[in-house]
């Protein structure tokens, strides 16, 4: 890559802005119910860009190197490292790689990020199996966001107790809500509704939604304060009057048959169609797909960039 050691620091400034903003969506969509494969792939152009334009300081002096790879920020600690490894050179991959022997654990992560992103493994399938999830998120001190995912993926109603119990968690509230909603079974939408009246309500209205496809009712006091958080201004359901809606419906719904958006789930349409959907449902359907048949789209990567997931499984 040619580089120059005349470019002005503002616009450096800039590359290694938009690279933390970026990648901090990126890891998002890999789990959102609004992104798609399509969506993903125009993210990953865009983060190219900027990503080429900070390479672009071959010497790495910009204050952003040094920021990112000795501080504690995961996305500072990308942009830094995604830059030096795209470079291409060896001193900037011994740079990378020294950093990352005596790293904060937020840079750590950053850097590990990066060079998965600029350096990819060959992927090797995963086993998903229930057993193990279960086992994790028996109590909330040994559950992960990645437990809770396949347990909500993988598991039945009398799991619905051991999310819930994370969800009380404020660092797992977020992924044991997102695992409700994946678990899809009427058990679950009962515990949502109970969860819309605590500080998970937003989530719960969205996650709601995504297994009945009714609208949660919206509610027109949600808790406001000077400090409140983005969290806090998201649209606030009213847990009474949505179970009236899903009363209305529910006797639909048998109790161990899965739906999303009020449809009954079938993860055998994904191996004819492997990008279709947004990714948290594809992905929660490939999962559920592979625990039956672990063979199953094995060369896919759900991780992988968008251009490496269509080439892997075309």
């Amino acid at each position: 890559m040619q580089a120059s050691s005349r470019i002005r620091p503002d616009i450096l400034d800039e590359h290694a802005e938009e690279i933390e903003i970026l990648w901090a969506r990126r890891r998002d969509a890999l789990w959102s119910h609004r992104e798609t494969l399509e969506s993903l792939e125009d993210l990953e152009r865009r983060l190219d860009a900027h990503i080429d334009g900070l390479a672009l300081d071959a010497e790495g002096a910009h204050e952003c190197f040094a920021r990112g790879l000795e501080g504690d920020d995961a996305d500072a600690a990308f942009a830094a490292a995604a830059a030096l490894l795209r470079q291409r050179t060896a001193g900037a991959r011994e740079r990378v790689h020294a950093a990352e022997k005596t790293a904060s654990a937020g840079a750590r992560r950053g850097i590990h990020e990066a060079i998965g992103f600029e350096n990819p493994r060959p992927h090797v399938a995963l086993q998903h199996r229930v057993d193990g999830a279960r086992a994790a998120c028996a109590d909330p001190a040994t559950a992960t966001s990645t437990a809770l995912f396949e347990l909500g993926c993988l598991g039945v109603a009398t799991d619905v107790a051991a999310i819930v119990r994370a969800a009380r968690v404020p660092t797992l509230m977020e992924p044991a809500v997102r695992a409700l909603g994946s678990l899809g079974l009427p058990a679950a939408v009962e515990a949502l509704i109970a969860l819309m009246e605590t500080g998970a309500g937003p989530a719960a209205g969205v996650a709601f939604t995504r297994i009945t496809g009714i609208e949660a009712v919206l509610r027109g006091d949600a808790p406001t304060d000077d400090d409140e958080t983005f969290e806090e201004t998201r649209p606030w359901p009213d847990a009474e009057a949505t179970r009236a809606r899903w009363e209305s419906v529910s006797e639909a719904h048998t109790p161990d048959e899965r739906r999303l958006h009020g449809r009954a789930i079938d993860e055998a349409a994904w191996l004819d169609a492997p990008h279709a959907g947004d990714l948290l449902t594809r992905r929660e359907q490939i999962v559920r797909l592979r625990s039956r048949i672990p063979s199953a789209l094995a060369k896919l990567d759900l991780d992988a960039r968008a251009r490496e997931q269509r080439s892997s499984a075309p």
